[in-house]
């Protein structure tokens, strides 16, 4: 007869041992979450964009300048 073993914890529950519910994250963030949340502040500016798009527009023109583009 086949053994049930769904009370054994699966690979995937042993390899990632991560928070399951919202009360078991802490508040403090790691460097990198403090990183990403500072990235998208910036570039989710409209000073950014226009300064993308300035930048785009400056570039555009340097293939008049350039005899060849195969790299």
């Amino acid at each position: 007869m086949p053994t049930d073993h769904s009370d054994r914890p699966t690979r995937r529950d042993r390899d990632f041992d991560y928070a399951k519910m919202p009360t078991d994250v802490t508040g403090r963030l790691s460097a990198f979450d403090r990183f990403a949340d500072y990235t998208s502040k910036v570039v989710s500016r409209a000073g950014f964009f226009a300064f993308c798009l300035l930048l785009v527009i400056l570039w555009a023109p340097s293939i008049l300048l350039l005899k060849s583009v195969d790299s």
